[in-house]
């Protein structure tokens, strides 16, 4: 067996272990809760409080990756959604016979892989100009954009601050950089980080992070 496969079997053995009554509740089968096409499917139908506390999570950390323990509060505040979804997972592993209620793990979750496939504010994210049939030149392309900037991003990082901001000094010389349209490029880092193309790291902002 694969290691992915070890993996989802694990993680299918956690979710029934949960308590009867709690999967009852829950919004998919086990065998669907790991399935990225139906996550991607449940996650853009939650409510908007619950659908922005995931993207949140997603932006903070990344599909499959343990949550930091600053989010507890919100998790316990507006999670239950996510946990009826099966988008959050405690960190523990299942014991033969035990049952468990997944609410009590806020401090010790994680993302479900299967989000893999999910674009952080995917709903709420503007489409991409399009250019004028006649236009002399192509209209910015806010994917076009996020690409380059992830791209140098992958070569000269950028610095964060403490609560996960870039640094100022770097952020500016890192858009003088790309040229002198300022507003365009803080767009196209607003949506390379949306979508997942730049993701925060020990401290750094890194492009196409594996």
């Amino acid at each position: 067996m694969s290691r992915d496969g070890g993996e989802a079997a694990a993680l299918r053995r956690l979710i029934r272990s949960y308590r009867d009554d709690f999967r009852r509740a829950m919004s998919a089968p086990a065998e669907l809760l790991l399935d990225a096409s139906s996550a991607a499917e449940r996650a853009a139908a939650l409510p908007p409080d619950a659908r922005d506390l995931l993207d949140t999570l997603l932006l903070a950390c990344g599909p499959g990756e343990a949550v930091e323990p600053r989010f507890r509060e919100c998790i316990d505040a507006r999670g239950e959604p996510l946990w009826l979804g099966g988008f959050l997972l405690p960190r523990t592993r299942s014991t033969p016979g035990a049952r468990i209620d997944p609410r009590h793990y806020a401090a010790t979750c994680r993302l479900s892989p299967a989000l893999v496939g999910r674009l952080p504010l995917a709903e709420s994210l503007p489409s991409p100009p399009v250019p004028p049939e006649h236009a002399s030149a192509p209209a910015s392309d806010a994917r076009f954009d996020a690409a380059v900037l992830a791209a140098a991003l992958e070569a000269s990082p950028l610095p964060l601050t403490r609560d996960g901001t870039p640094r100022k000094d770097a952020l500016e010389r890192a858009l003088s950089a790309l040229g002198s349209e300022r507003e365009r490029w803080l767009q196209a880092l607003r949506y390379a980080r949306a979508s997942g193309l730049v993701r925060p790291a020990a401290g750094r902002l890194f492009g196409y992070p594996e």
